[in-house]
């Protein structure tokens, strides 16, 4: 999955789904909602009327802009309240766009963060770590008949179009997620594949791949050492 910047104003976006993160109940007052709203002539405001949301953690409402937008459907995805934001729910806002777009199909997807994301926070790059978590699936045994992951381009943005891309930050983010997706694997691995020796195989070259040197000790060698 590539995680890129979004280029231009997120609105014109041509995208197959454009979400936007907002915290709880400050709808009335966020300007990408109100600018959706406008174009989709009250829609998306009677969508969260009927659908009674107010932007709670993880809470989610999506709606087809049928042609108004560039982008094909139109998400809100509820960041909880203001000072709730943390670390952990970056991660987890991260997860929940990458779920949302496979749900509907979506090959390219916009996520817009507000501008003002607590200081001293890695957002982007919690988002991004939580957007490759999201897609992780262990299919190593699966056939062809299982769920399809669509999703294969995240472009972020901010409320402010002067926030960049922190690539330095996704790419941690990635690659932390990218750790995590192999542990993952690991433990999934049923004992018939993996044991000591096809662990000892793995690590070495998974290793080799970071261009890290790795040992491995046999029973002798851990003899001499008194383990």
């Amino acid at each position: 999955m590539q995680v890129v910047a979004v280029q231009g104003e997120p609105l014109q976006a041509a995208t197959d789904l454009l979400i936007i993160g907002v915290y709880a109940d400050e709808l009335e007052k966020h300007p990408l909602v109100k600018a959706v709203d406008k174009t989709l002539a009250g829609a998306l405001t009677q969508a969260i009327s009927d659908e009674d949301f107010h932007g709670r953690a993880d809470q989610r409402l999506q709606l087809m802009t049928m042609g108004r937008l560039r982008a094909r459907r139109i998400a809100l995805l509820g960041l909880g309240t203001r000072k709730k934001v943390s670390s952990a729910s970056l991660v987890s806002i991260g997860g929940h766009t990458t779920r949302l777009g496979n749900s509907v199909n979506a090959k390219h997807l916009v996520l817009v963060l507000p501008k003002d994301l607590p200081r001293g926070i890695d957002a982007q790059g919690l988002v991004a770590r939580g957007a490759s978590l999201g897609a992780y699936r262990f299919s190593r045994y699966l056939n062809d008949k299982g769920r399809k992951q669509t999703l294969t381009t995240i472009a972020l943005g901010s409320t402010d179009p002067k926030i960049g891309l922190d690539k330095r930050a996704v790419q941690r983010g990635l690659v932390i997620a990218e750790s995590a997706a192999i542990a993952r694997d690991l433990v999934n691995e049923p004992p018939i594949t993996l044991f000591p020796d096809s662990f000892a195989k793995f690590a070495v070259a998974e290793a080799k791949k970071v261009g890290i040197s790795a040992k491995v000790y046999d029973e002798k060698d851990l003899a001499k050492m008194g383990m």
